[in-house]
């Protein structure tokens, strides 16, 4: 009895081995073939951000926001991503692209493109978000979901990662204030605040929201 116990344990061990060694396969032929982390290191190590930078974050996430997220979850962080991008990212960074152009042909009324630093960080900070979640995530994989895709993780647990990144992004914030660069903030701060309060209108709440 003890020697079938002994060989049934044996052929489970090496079923398991092999189930991990194929998910980590699997999953790290994903971030190949998409280049999915490549990408997004690339943007945050950019000295300077682009349109193109800013359809590439927004393509790394949902195609449509999460319903009901917990405050300050992954999935909330989701939504507030799509929300930066959408309503005020592509719109600064294509303005920029339209000025430049302007600029390159001799529109001597547009010689100066104006776009803070600021607004370049508060991308850098969100592709840091992405990447240190996604290599999170790796390395407390949930082995018995099936189909599970690590490129498009489903959490809705807060978190504490979530809260110091909206800390970031108000420095920035802060930084554009202090240069009187007010209309940006303002549209930065109803956007975060905008997310906040869908949260808050649910039953699961943060208690690291108390933190900002």
């Amino acid at each position: 009895m003890a020697s079938v116990i002994s060989i049934l344990v044996a052929i489970m061990s090496a079923l398991l081995t092999f189930y991990l060694a194929n998910r980590l396969t699997l999953n790290d032929s994903m971030d190949s073939k998409s280049g999915w982390r490549k990408e997004l290191m690339d943007i945050a190590s950019k000295d300077e951000i682009t349109l193109a930078d800013i359809y590439r974050i927004r393509a790394s996430v949902r195609y449509y926001p999460h319903l009901k997220p917990t405050q300050l979850s992954f999935r909330w962080m989701t939504n507030l991503i799509i929300k930066l991008c959408n309503e005020y990212l592509v719109g600064i960074y294509k303005d920029k692209r339209v000025r430049s152009y302007e600029r390159e042909n001799g529109n001597n009324s547009l010689s100066k493109v104006t776009i803070s630093p600021e607004n370049d960080e508060i991308v850098r900070i969100i592709c840091r978000y992405l990447l240190k979640y996604h290599w999170e995530a790796r390395q407390k994989m949930r082995i018995f979901r099936r189909g599970r895709d690590l490129m498009n993780i489903d959490d809705d647990e807060p978190s504490e990662s979530a809260a110091r990144t909206i800390q970031l992004i108000l420095e920035q914030v802060k930084k554009m204030d202090d240069n009187q660069n007010n209309d940006s903030s303002k549209d930065i701060k109803k956007i975060i605040d905008e997310t906040l309060l869908e949260a808050k209108s649910y039953e699961n709440t943060s208690n690291y929201s108390n933190k900002m």
